[in-house]
């Protein structure tokens, strides 16, 4: 007789999870310092005890998070003396009674409004504690809300440690029970394959696209002019199939990528067979440079990788890229800095009102630290160009850079461009810290905290914009000062003139006076700025030896361009150490003869 499995779900008396109050402590932000009043405070914490009458606590995973949403109630509001008696309640098996609907769409609504703020930057540290333990119960509590569906099972950020019990603690779901029964005839074993179940077959995945284009910003060589400059390039991917063999390849320009990045390219294969299912036989696929360009590919690997990783998938959705996408992707799949982050950002913040660039520009979440260093330095109209969204892994890169948009990422896209396009000839200073505009940026952070450009601006439109540069990238903007010196003592020392020395000085002591006083504290000017500012100087000295000497003179030349040179060399090893990044920028060679 065939036997067949029923799964027959309790349908009472199951039991209900065990309740784990939380501690009192130690709770991830101090009350005084949060960028709210007391009243707005105190209402929260009602509203959090509304909310908690939404979850069912028979559940482990409902009674932690009503355990959480108690614990940030009694953290608002210590004389709130309903939670103690709910706590209480919760321990010998009752529940939180339900609020009626109204009052719980209120309290959700004004919950993720405040949220909104608390999440941005001038909310200070204690404010983003809370912000981030307040979206982790507002996506279980609110899940079809636009900022939840967005996050999805993206773990939790606030800090619960020693606060909030873990879910073990809290029991574990009944397990449905298993009830074996006979329900008559065994199958005829006899043979044949009447009946026989067959395994489905593989579908092959379709180039939808064989051809796709995407930009990058990247530092890339004119052939033509022989020059180099920092910008976007438009990368063009061409994606077939070989009838004649089943090697699949990716092929870059200039260099053998295939057996240098041999990893790579299985990594690149083994996310779209994970996405899209078999890939076709004697796949194969190009990436081409702009004519009369080219870069260094070891070099920006890792952003490549992001940018084939977009390009690739859109092959098979049949839905191009748009705008720009600047991501590295790592070994264990997760998003980084592309090598010399700091350094592309800048030349795009720099560029001229000649260089028309500009639109969608996603770079990675874990980057973000970037951006406000430069409203420090005047370049706010970058993120008017830009717009810059923030990806929290891969599957947010492709989203964010699709030409079919969610309907979140669209409204936000809509409305930025509603705002660009009402500034006119008003100065952005004043633009941003209009009450509407303020208004309007604050609508797009709430609705899409993703939306870097609206922050930046929003942050601008207030007082409490940074003014000085944290140590790490007052180095990397003190190293880029000295990039001249480094240039003019590439020259042999029998070709220095002291005409070259004395500009590539000028030059550097500018760029040094314009960021010095950018300092984030007193011994960051002492211990960085002062050793540049003696290196640039010491190329007037220089000069001035060469333009003293007679021919009798020039053997003294090459001791004194050495003496010069070491100089240069230490400046950059300790403006490199402070900035941290020495990987990317490998420090001059100290024994380079001359």
């Amino acid at each position: 007789m065939r036997r067949l499995l029923f799964l027959l779900l309790a349908m009472a008396g199951s039991a209900c999870a065990a309740f784990v109050p939380p501690s009192e402590g130690p709770v991830p932000f101090r009350r005084d310092k949060l960028p709210v009043d007391v009243d707005t405070m105190t209402k929260l914490s009602r509203q959090l005890v509304v909310l908690a009458g939404q979850m069912d606590p028979d559940q482990p995973a409902n009674a932690r998070t009503v355990a959480q949403l108690l614990a940030l109630s009694q953290a608002l509001d210590p004389s709130n003396n309903q939670v103690r008696d709910l706590v209480d309640q919760l321990k010998d098996g009752g529940e939180v009674p339900r609020g009626e609907e109204r009052e719980v769409d209120l309290a959700q609504a004004r919950a993720w409004d405040l949220l909104g703020w608390l999440e941005q930057p001038e909310a200070g540290e204690d404010g983003q504690a809370l912000g981030a333990c307040l979206s982790d119960v507002l996506v279980k509590v609110d899940p079809q809300h636009p900022v939840a569906l967005k996050r999805g099972d993206a773990g939790e950020r606030g800090a619960w440690k020693d606060w909030v019990a873990g879910l073990n603690r809290f029991g574990k779901e009944k397990e449905p029970d298993v009830v074996e029964t006979d329900t008559g005839n065994e199958p005829d074993m006899s043979g044949g394959d009447e009946g026989e179940d067959k395994e489905p077959e593989q579908q092959v995945a379709k180039i939808l696209l064989s051809e796709v284009t995407c930009s990058m910003p990247v530092r890339y060589y004119m052939t033509e002019e022989k020059k180099s400059f920092t910008r976007p390039v438009e990368f063009t991917l061409k994606t077939w199939a070989k009838s004649d063999g089943k090697k699949m390849v990716v092929e870059l320009p200039g260099e053998d990528w295939n057996s240098a990045s041999k990893r790579s390219n299985e990594a690149l294969f083994e996310f779209l067979e994970a996405r899209h299912g078999s890939l076709p036989d004697g796949l194969s696929m190009s990436l081409n440079l702009p004519k009369g360009v080219a870069m260094n590919i070891s070099r920006n690997a890792g952003a490549l990788r992001g940018l084939l990783v977009v390009m690739a998938n859109a092959a098979f959705t049949g839905v191009p890229p748009d705008g720009m996408v600047f991501a590295a992707i790592d070994d264990d799949k997760s998003l980084a800095g592309p090598n010399r982050f700091w350094e592309t950002i800048r030349a795009l913040s720099d560029a001229g009102e000649d260089d028309k660039s500009g639109g969608r520009l996603v770079i990675p979440n874990a980057m973000r630290e970037y951006l406000p260093p430069l409203l420090t330095l005047g370049k706010s109209d970058f993120f008017f160009r830009y717009e810059v969204l923030l990806a929290d892994d891969v599957d947010d890169l492709l989203s964010l850079s699709s030409s079919q948009p969610s309907e979140e990422l669209l409204t936000a896209l809509n409305g930025f461009k509603m705002i660009r396009d009402a500034k006119g000839t008003r100065s952005l200073g004043s633009f941003v810290s209009h009450s509407s505009t303020q208004q309007r940026l604050g609508q797009i952070v709430s609705g899409f905290p993703q939306h870097a450009s609206a922050r930046m601006l929003a942050l601008r439109g207030t007082s409490s914009w940074p003014k000085r540069l944290d140590r790490k990238i007052y180095a990397m903007e003190l190293r880029s000062a000295l990039r001249p010196m480094g240039k003019v003592l590439e020259d042999r020392w029998d070709s220095m003139s002291n005409s070259a020395l004395s500009k590539a000085e000028g030059e550097c002591r500018e760029m040094l006076e314009d960021v010095e006083k950018l300092y984030g504290s007193v011994s960051d000017r002492s211990e960085l700025h002062d050793p540049a500012y003696s290196a640039a100087k010491s190329l007037s000295s220089l000069a001035a030896d060469l333009k003293r000497m007679d021919e009798s003179d020039r053997g003294k030349i090459p001791s004194r361009v050495r003496a010069t040179y070491l100089d240069y060399v230490e400046t950059m090893a300790l403006l490199t150490a402070a900035a941290g990044d020495k990987d990317e920028y490998p420090l001059p060679d100290r024994e380079r003869s001359r």
